[in-house]
């Protein structure tokens, strides 16, 4: 990137710095955790319905700094083919409101596994 900076920059007749900061960590779900998210959501729409290993992205993410602090697993519920409904912070994103039912399944699906997992 400072490589990248400082050519654009002395081709451009201008002088200019980068200050490159991590502010953020990667998210990383714990294995433990994944399993139980994944039969939760398999639970609720099936596991042929379930994309379980996704290639890592370059986005950033909040809930990464609670992932340091309590091991957990960070999931998506998919909405469709991409592009359909755009994409997620884009203007053109709108939310498919059918899914809530299937978030809300979820979450107790998540929930009712845990607590039989605590007996």
């Amino acid at each position: 990137m400072k490589e990248i900076v400082k050519d654009v920059s002395v081709s451009m007749g201008v002088e200019a710095q980068l200050t490159y900061e991590r502010r953020y960590p990667a998210a990383v779900n714990s294995g433990p955790e994944t399993a139980q998210a994944i039969q939760a959501a398999a639970d609720v729409v099936g596991g042929e319905n379930i994309i379980g290993n996704l290639p890592p992205i370059l986005g950033s993410e909040d809930f990464a700094f609670m992932l340091k602090q309590k091991s957990g697993a960070y999931i998506g519920i998919g909405y469709g083919e991409p592009g359909t409904n755009g994409m997620l912070h884009q203007s053109s994103y709108d939310f498919n409101d059918s899914l809530l039912p299937v978030g809300a399944a979820y979450w107790v699906s998540l929930v009712e596994r845990l607590l039989m997992s605590k007996k």
